[in-house]
């Protein structure tokens, strides 16, 4: 029986078909391709057309396969919970979530440094250098002649007491010519140092009486000398400073008990003492620069007889002469 060919061509079509919906059905459990390619091989040997119907099963399997691969992809077919970005721990991935104490360099305590790095925490006695000796140095002054008595020219600092040194600077003079003879403990006499150190030279002691063609004393808080070689009021002066020392000038009368003690030791005669008008006529003035304040004028006096500048006693009385005159005098210092 001749077959007609559109028949033919109706059957293969439906073959087709039925291999397709066979196909599909496979790969919703796992096997479409294979299934479907050997379905599709057996209707086509049925048909007597074997490679067309493998084509055919080739072309159903491709068909197959790209409607399992875009099923399995299709958004639609998953739930938002399984695939969507918001299953992720958001605090295992998001990069703001690290815990900001863990490399925050602000959240150090500054508080736990060692505070014995602050140089303020340091000792400042380690630096004393006191501390090294033990001790304050203490100064110390040279005694060359042995007497007990510094030299205040000849200093040193020393923890100990250096060998030939003491702790006072008293000597008036500790070498030289007289060193010897000088110290605070020695007793003046006239030999033209000042052995007690006391900066006036030959006064009056208990072995001293007379020097230099004077007579010596002592009143209160003054030594006197009273010399009997006549002088000028300024020559006289001089001689004071010159033989007894800086400290030494003309007498300065401050009051009615000295006054006497000086008359008393003069007796009768002209003596010259340390008050003048020279400066300004008429304003008396001790040679120290102080005020006149005690005065035991004479009748008539002062009178300023052809000019008389300077005063000297005059049996007991005090007037005014010529400083150009020569008359004795009485000198005075500290005791």
């Amino acid at each position: 029986m001749r077959v007609q060919p559109r028949r033919l061509l109706a059957k293969f079509v439906m073959v087709t078909l039925v291999s397709t919906t066979t196909a599909c059905a496979f790969d919703s459990s796992g096997s479409a391709t294979g299934a479907g390619s050997d379905s599709g091989s057996e209707s086509d040997s049925e048909t007597g057309d074997s490679d067309s119907a493998t084509e055919t099963s080739g072309s159903d399997a491709t068909t197959g396969t790209a409607s399992d691969s875009a099923s399995s992809t299709d958004p639609t077919t998953d739930g938002p919970t399984t695939d969507g970005p918001t299953t992720g721990d958001p605090t295992t991935e998001d990069p703001t979530t690290e815990d900001p104490t863990t490399e925050d360099p602000t959240t150090e305590d500054p508080t736990t440094e060692d505070p014995t790095d602050d140089p303020t925490t340091e000792d400042p006695t380690t630096e004393d250098p006191t501390t090294d000796t033990g001790c304050e140095p203490v100064v110390w002054y040279e005694d060359s002649d042995g007497d007990g008595f510094g030299d205040p020219d000849a200093p040193t600092e020393s923890c100990d007491q250096p060998e030939g040194y003491v702790d006072n600077a008293l000597d008036c003079r500790d070498k030289g010519d007289g060193a010897e003879v000088m110290s605070p403990d020695h007793v003046e006499v006239c030999d033209d140092f000042d052995n007690d150190c006391d900066g006036v030279v030959n006064e009056f002691s208990g072995d001293n009486g007379q020097c230099a063609g004077c007579s010596l004393g002592q009143f209160e808080g003054s030594v006197y000398f009273f010399c009997g070689d006549s002088r000028e009021w300024g020559a006289a002066r001089d001689f004071c400073a010159d033989r007894f020392g800086p400290l030494v000038d003309l007498v300065v009368i401050e009051d009615g008990t000295e006054n006497s003690y000086v008359q008393d030791s003069v007796g009768f005669g002209n003596w010259w003492i340390g008050l003048t008008d020279q400066a300004n006529e008429g304003t008396w003035v001790w040679v120290d620069d102080s005020a006149l304040e005690f005065e035991d004028w004479g009748w008539m006096e002062p009178n300023d007889l052809l000019g008389e500048d300077c005063v000297e006693t005059d049996d007991s009385r005090w007037r005014d002469s010529d400083c150009g005159g020569n008359s004795r005098f009485v000198c005075e210092g500290p005791a």
